[in-house]
């Protein structure tokens, strides 16, 4: 082997290396260090407000548990002409049940469409891929009951928070955001099997974590409580 392949191999080695290390200072701070607790008055109540310009969506917190409590939760969503969810997801733990309030709407439910008019439901069980669509030309809303709530009321305000900051971009960095906030609450993409994201997430999360993206941002939470006309943050 010359001169350029024994260089060649001797940088595969290093990054190799450099990489296997900074995986095992990832799981070590992941192990040993606990995700910070998130405040109380972070906790969406009612009225606070998420957007995603992006994507056409706006949401309003209707009805919230309280804090640590796993009760129902309550949002409407309103979606303008093209707008939609943003990403098909999965709650593997959370049953929700959509009640369209206005215009008509499009649903995708384990890959199979219905569509929904105002003052039909439709219902979605824990575990099942879905994605939500408004592809007319008039503003649709849909009521959401979510039971029980689990940790999607901060997952919202923070996967929202941040695709309203960035766009929807794609590319690296939002894949290793997103999969930090899968990691912690537990909500995961529908075109891929859960398992198959958890394990991905067992090997990715600590890396991303030590590269510095968090599970939680308290500007979201901010951003959303700034929008609710009936209550401010605490100070």
């Amino acid at each position: 082997m010359d001169e350029v392949g024994h260089s060649a191999q001797r940088t595969s080695l290093r990054v190799l290396v450099g990489l296997g290390l900074l995986w095992l200072l990832g799981a070590l701070l992941h192990a040993l260090i606990p995700e910070p607790m998130i405040p109380t008055h972070s906790h969406p109540v009612v009225g606070d407000v998420l957007v995603n310009e992006a994507a056409g969506e706006r949401i309003v917190f209707r009805r919230v548990p309280p804090p640590a409590s796993d009760g129902p939760t309550v949002i409407d969503v309103h979606l303008e002409p093209q707008g939609a969810v943003p990403i098909a997801h999965v709650h593997p733990g959370t049953d929700e049940v959509f009640r369209v309030l206005k215009g008509v709407v499009r649903f995708v439910i384990d890959g199979k469409e219905r569509i929904a008019k105002t003052g039909e439901s439709v219902t979605v069980p824990a575990g099942r891929p879905h994605a939500v669509a408004n592809p007319h030309e008039s503003p649709a809303k849909v009521q959401v009951h979510m039971t029980p709530s689990g940790d999607l009321n901060i997952a919202l305000t923070q996967v929202h928070g941040f695709l309203n900051e960035t766009g929807h971009q794609g590319g690296l960095s939002e894949f290793l955001q997103m999969l930090r906030f899968a990691d912690r609450y537990a909500v995961y993409r529908g075109d891929l099997p859960v398992w198959f994201q958890r394990l991905g997430i067992t090997m990715i999360a600590p890396v991303a974590r030590v590269l510095g993206f968090r599970s939680f941002y308290e500007t979201y939470c901010q951003e959303a409580r700034d929008r609710n006309p009936n209550k401010k943050a605490d100070p």
